[in-house]
This record gives C-alpha cells, structure tokens and sequence, in this order.
C-alpha cells in the first residue's frame, strides 16, 4: 500500500501563512457590498443624466436640417453677379457723369476768370489741368 507521508506542525504552519498572506492580498483588492452598491449608483445618475439631456438622433436630424435650410436661405439673399457686376457699372457711371459736370463748371469758370482778367493764361492752364478730365491746352 501506499505509503502515507508525515506532515510536519511546522510545514501546516507554512502553508497556513501562505493562506494568511493569499487572502489579506485578496481583501485589500476587495470592495465591500456599500462600496460596491455606492458606485453602481453613481453610475446610474450619471447614466440617466446623461440620457435625460442627451439630444436624439432625431433631434439632431431636425437640427442639421434647419441649418441646411438657412444656409440655402442665405444662398438665396446674395445679390447675383450680374447684378453686382451691373450696379457697379451704374455707379461708376454715376461718378463719371458728375466729375464730368464738376469739370465742365470748373472750366467755365476758369474761362469767365480769365475774360474778366482776374488770372492770367499761365493760371487759367494751371487750373485747367488739375480737373480729373483735362481740357486740351489752347495754343
């Protein structure tokens, strides 16, 4: 028959330490139940917050859509280049015509100055080619 072995007072104290030390390591990583109940409520008020004030797929849907709509909106409100391109032309047109007015003034004046002998031809030249249209120099 198979022979039993002896077990020493001293080697059950070994291992019994052992055991000792396994399971303070195992209590130190262990939570108790109040902890444990304590976490998984923190979590769910985070978890219902998070679902209380969370947008839906639906609400964000409904959001881009509305910015796809006013950014179509402002597309629209945007003159056109023709017209731009017109109303530019108009204005400068406007310019044109009352320089040309401020000049023809400008010019009879310097005329009626220079008949009344108020300036000379020297002055009345000088004059004459500052104008933004110049008036080709009498010889």
């Amino acid at each position: 028959m198979e022979e039993q072995k002896q077990v020493s007072n001293n080697e059950i104290l070994e291992v019994v330490k052992s055991l000792q030390s396994e399971i303070g390591a195992i209590k130190s990583q262990m939570v108790t139940k109040e902890v444990f109940e304590e976490s998984i409520s923190d979590l769910a008020q985070s978890l219902n917050f998070v679902t209380q004030n969370a947008a839906t797929e639906v609400q964000l849907l409904e959001v881009e859509a509305r910015i796809r709509k006013e950014i179509d909106n402002m597309h629209y409100d945007l003159p056109s280049r023709d017209f731009v391109t017109t109303r530019i032309g108009e204005l400068k047109g406007n310019f044109v015509e009352a320089f040309k007015n401020n000049d023809a003034k400008t010019n009879k004046l310097s005329e009626i100055l220079l008949q009344r002998k108020v300036i000379n031809e020297l002055d009345n030249n000088e004059v004459s080619s500052l104008v933004p249209f110049p008036r080709p120099k009498m010889i």
